[in-house]
């Protein structure tokens, strides 16, 4: 608790120090959701569960002339009655953020309760130069559901919730060039969760050059990443009256290994029935995925990324796509196809998002994998002859989100 009174009373002291206090420098998030999912009956879990997640987002923001500044204050828990199931000890053990600002509230029989500094960064601002310290987020790489480029706590391609990636310490700057383009450059400071050293060989440090020409844009990254040598290429232009995107990416692994990741996408919007729709389709080779074995055969670099949540997708090569509707002006239908091309199986998610004010949401939806046992979204042994599967269940959604 001293961490975060310390890391709240300096918050405070940015507010008095930078300038007046008035209620536009503070806004709030509050969420409620249930899910409802469904699991094998073979399954230790059961074969159904109720999990009811909750969380409260305080922004706080400021500028004063070239300095700006911004820290986000979240309190998040979630309750289930079969909590303990759902939630076995052996969690990610990647490395983390150096500054500890989080801690827990409660860690009970039916749920857990958090808080944490999610955001907490200030930057100074030049006419061509953008310096940025502390925690933030950043997002690279142009695709869709699957996202190989984006190396910093990407979203997985069947995360319900993708409004807030959670927050990095960095050190980041931004040159602006007049045409439109950038150059980002950027340090990842990492503390190992094992060994507790506040900066490990495990940090990132990274720089991204973006630049135009009349129709395309380019990308080049280049960066190392848990002691992983990454390089990516990107290309974005028009295709009659689509957009196509590509991301190729390669690395060097600190074992030898050289993999290559691929996603491209094709993005189209028109009207049909009197109304607007927007739809995508989108292609990814997985450089670390494989055939569909029992989870403790899978690739160890494989298993290494999912652990530190870098990679979601088991498989070699998916085909997805996406379709959302304006039903009315405040309401709108979405879908999404996950295809994998290798085991066969498939992932269906359907939403509705309804805002029933200016400054309340609601949505509501569900996944539903199909395929044999055996495959990525049918059900992956746990070992060669266990009868547990790991995969994702089938699941509906309501959430509510209220902004003050």
């Amino acid at each position: 608790m001293a961490r975060l009174s310390l890391t709240i009373n300096f918050i405070t002291l940015l507010i008095v120090a930078g300038q007046p206090v008035n209620a536009s420098q503070f806004s709030a998030e509050l969420k409620v959701q249930y899910l409802q999912a469904y699991e094998p009956k073979t399954n230790a879990i059961g074969d159904h569960y109720g999990v009811t997640t909750g969380n409260l987002r305080v922004v706080g923001r400021g500028q004063q002339e070239r300095f700006s500044w911004q820290a986000h204050y979240l309190i998040e828990g979630a309750f289930s009655d079969r909590w303990q199931a759902l939630n076995p000890s052996n969690g990610p053990n990647g490395a983390t953020n150096p500054l500890d600002l989080e801690d827990t509230l409660d860690d009970g029989r039916y749920g857990v309760l958090n808080h944490r500094i999610d955001r907490l960064w200030m930057s100074y601002s030049l006419d061509d130069w953008v310096f940025k310290m502390g925690r933030q987020a950043i997002t690279w790489g142009s695709g869709r559901l699957f996202r190989p480029m984006d190396l910093f706590n990407p979203f997985s391609s069947t995360a319900l919730d993708t409004s807030y990636k959670p927050g990095i310490d960095m050190l980041y700057a931004q040159y602006l060039y007049q045409s439109g383009g950038d150059l980002q450059l950027l340090y990842v400071p990492r503390r190992d969760r094992e060994s507790g050293e506040r900066i490990s060989d495990d940090s990132a440090i990274g720089a991204k050059w973006l630049w135009f020409d009349e129709q395309r844009q380019y990308q080049m990254l280049l960066a190392q990443d848990y002691d992983d040598w990454v390089f990516t290429a990107s290309l974005a232009q028009p295709v009659a009256e689509a957009l196509f995107s590509t991301d190729v990416v390669q690395v060097w692994t600190d074992s030898g290994d050289y993999r290559w990741s691929v996603v491209a996408n094709l993005d189209y919007s028109w009207s049909a029935f009197g109304r607007p729709f927007s739809g995508f389709i989108e292609i990814f080779r997985n450089g670390y995925g494989g055939d569909s074995v029992p989870v403790s055969e899978l690739n160890p670099l494989l298993r290494e990324k999912q652990q530190r949540a870098q990679l979601f997708n088991t498989g070699r090569a998916y085909l997805a796509g996406g379709v959302s509707a304006q039903h009315t002006a405040l309401t709108t239908l979405g879908s999404t196809l996950i295809f994998n091309l290798n085991d066969r199986s498939a992932l269906i998610g359907l939403s509705l998002d309804h805002n029933l004010a200016d400054d309340a949401r609601l949505i509501m939806g569900g996944l539903l994998p199909m395929g044999p046992k055996g495959t990525e979204y049918g059900g992956l042994k746990a070992t060669g002859n266990s009868t547990t599967l790991v995969r994702l269940p089938p699941q509906v959604f309501l959430r509510l989100e209220w902004f003050f």
